[in-house]
């Protein structure tokens, strides 16, 4: 259980991470493109944050495989794009602009000199801006509108619909470190090396690692550290999914609480239960429909573990909504421009969703609402597609995953249909009375089951891993222990396969004058007192290449995860017996950690500070 002190600095850290990334991509852009009156606020937002995201995401790209991804380039490439956009919007009247600069500053320069400094006449100038304050705000709430009755409720629900999704995608991140999806240690230590100046060997990643270049730039700026980037990113974007779904249902429909009843679908995550298949049914149909319900079930985890599929969902539905404006002709071209940059991205992330923005591209040559129909029924397709039995095309096994996001189209789509007939009974308010009915059914009836979350480490293991980074000094130690940490550590210190170095050091322990062969001051040995129990169900068949895989044997399996931790304590006990210097660095019913000095040396060595 966490510490009170422990939660709240994880708290700190992600306002400070929230706030670092909307200054980077919504505040500052927003600033630097001055907005066109004809365009909704919405869609100037979504333009901005388009473009700031493909230049950075190609630009840490580039970067990185050049060999020069650091804090100065980064902050270069950042300043650089920002003040090419204000130049090129003052058609680069720079000399101009610095010169009224310079002398707007020689005049308060002169002014401060010649100013016979009194309180009376500070305080008249404080008094005196203060009114002309006054004065611009009473202005400026004269020209608001007075927002009528239905857009209050509008405005009262999408207040809910947001807390549920942030309710649901941050609590159990911020209860947690450690990751709830396998493929997250693999982005953490891309992230590593990223930071580290190492480009990954992308011919064996088959995709480019946009998410761990976003987690490397917001580390890098903000100071966090790249797991703690990695645990809250995930998140982040599962609410910034929720926002772009509704923005595309929104455009494109051109009704908010279609759009609203969209957002409570995925936001909420409406889609899990305890379904019976009926037996009756035949054996293929049973498979199909035990596939779908699972996956609906597990996609669950998605939403606070997302990565590149999201980032490609994410920007299919901004682009979507945003291609909306192409009937506006004094819109065209910074529609086209916003539009190319949503897919340029969404094809960067997850190349085969391109078939899913050429069909809903498609739909705006007829009604709007025709691209939202074209969209949901192919997505529903190609995710149903990919729940066949015996399905041997991995590609589909993304639509399978986002198979919710079409869901929540097609309930927002019933919405409308229903809310459309209900119309010659309740006028204009038939919207917002379906709204309340479907958050009715909604909170009391459809809420997502507890998700069944499959960790892999113990916490403490993760939050030790972390510490100590910050504890010892910089590539002076080495971890001998699962896995999981090997991103954790990676950068920081060096790394050992705690099976390989068990199998290979077991027996020679013995010898009392053996001593561990390693170049680094300070050896550190994670063991786990009671093995971890990572497989729920371990009576489910496996193939044999599964079982027979080391990474199974020693770390999936409990029976030989405990064979090997019971060696491994074996080991350094005996070790410690002829090596009385031997340290606990930590300690508890779960976990213990040993700590070799291997240069024999015991004085102001750092201690665990998390308890």
């Amino acid at each position: 259980m966490l510490s009170n002190q422990t939660w709240v600095l994880d708290l700190i850290t992600l306002l400070w991470l929230a706030t670092v990334l909307i200054m980077l991509f919504f505040w500052l852009p927003t600033k630097s493109l001055p907005k066109n009156p004809e365009i909704s606020w919405s869609s100037w937002v979504v333009g901005c944050f388009t473009r700031i995201t493909l230049v950075m995401t190609t630009g840490v790209l580039a970067l990185s495989a050049l060999h020069l991804f650091r804090w100065v380039t980064l902050v270069f490439l950042y300043s650089g794009y920002l003040l090419g956009c204000w130049l090129h919007h003052h058609h680069c009247r720079i000399k101009k602009y610095a010169e009224l600069m310079a002398k707007s500053f020689s005049f308060a320069i002169f002014d401060a000199l010649d100013w016979e400094f009194s309180w009376s006449n500070f305080l008249s100038g404080i008094a005196i801006a203060a009114q002309n304050g006054m004065k611009t705000l009473a202005k400026k709430m004269n020209s608001w509108k007075i927002a009528n009755p239905q857009e209050i409720i509008l405005g009262v629900f999408l207040t809910g619909i947001c807390s549920f999704s942030l309710l649901l995608r941050f609590e159990y991140p911020l209860q947690q470190l450690r990751f709830s999806h396998p493929d997250r240690y693999y982005s953490l230590l891309l992230t590593r090396q990223l930071l580290a100046g190492e480009w990954p060997a992308i011919d064996r990643l088959n995709y480019l690692p946009i998410f761990s270049a976003w987690a490397a730039m917001l580390s890098l700026i903000s100071a966090i550290d790249a797991m703690q980037v990695v645990r809250f990113l995930s998140p982040i974007l599962g609410f910034i999914l929720v926002l772009a779904l509704g923005y595309c249902v929104n455009n494109l429909s051109k009704n908010s609480p279609a759009a609203l009843v969209a957002m409570l679908t995925l936001g909420a995550y409406l889609f899990t239960g305890d379904w019976e298949i009926p037996p009756e049914l035949p054996q293929w149909d049973q498979q199909w429909l035990s596939l779908l319900t699972g996956n609906l079930n597990s996609s669950l985890i998605h939403q606070w573990a997302g990565a590149e599929l999201e980032i490609a969902v994410i920007f299919l539905l901004l682009g979507l909504g945003r291609s909306s404006d192409f009937y506006q002709p004094t819109q065209r071209k910074t529609t086209l421009i916003d539009t190319v940059c949503c897919f340029a991205i969404m094809a960067i992330a997850q190349p085969m969703f391109v078939g899913l923005a050429l069909v809903g591209l498609w739909g705006l040559f007829g009604r709007q609402q025709f691209s939202l129909i074209f969209l949901c029924i192919t997505w529903l397709f190609l995710g149903g597609c990919a729940a066949f039995p015996g399905n041997e095309f991995d590609f589909f096994r993304s639509f399978l995953l986002t198979l919710p996001v079409g869901l929540s189209i097609f309930c927002s789509l019933l919405f409308l249909l229903i809310a459309t007939c209900l119309t010659y009974f309740f006028g204009q308010w038939s919207g917002i009375f379906c709204l309340i009915l479907v958050w009715a059914l909604a909170v009391n009836f459809l809420l997502p089951l507890p998700p069944q979350i499959g960790y892999f480490e113990y916490e403490i293991t993760a939050r030790k891993t972390l510490e100590l980074r910050q504890q010892f000094p910089f590539k002076d130690l080495i971890v001998i222990a699962p896995p999981e940490q090997l991103g954790a550590i990676y950068g920081a210190g060096w790394y050992g396969d705690l099976a390989t170095f068990v199998d290979r050091y077991k027996h020679q322990v013995e010898n009392p004058d053996f001593t561990f062969p390693v170049a680094v001051k300070h050896l550190l040995i994670f063991v786990e007192k009671l093995p971890f129990v990572t497989l729920t169900n371990e009576n489910q068949a496996f193939p044999n290449e599964v079982l027979l895989d080391p990474s199974y044997r020693n770390y999936r399996s409990l029976a030989g995860r405990a064979s090997l931790q019971f060696q491994a304590w074996q080991m350094c006990e005996t070790y410690r017996r002829h090596h009385p210097e031997t340290l606990v660095y930590y300690e508890d019913n779960d976990l213990i950690i040993y700590h070799y000095l291997m240069d024999n040396l015991s004085n102001n060595q750092p201690k665990s500070s998390i308890n």
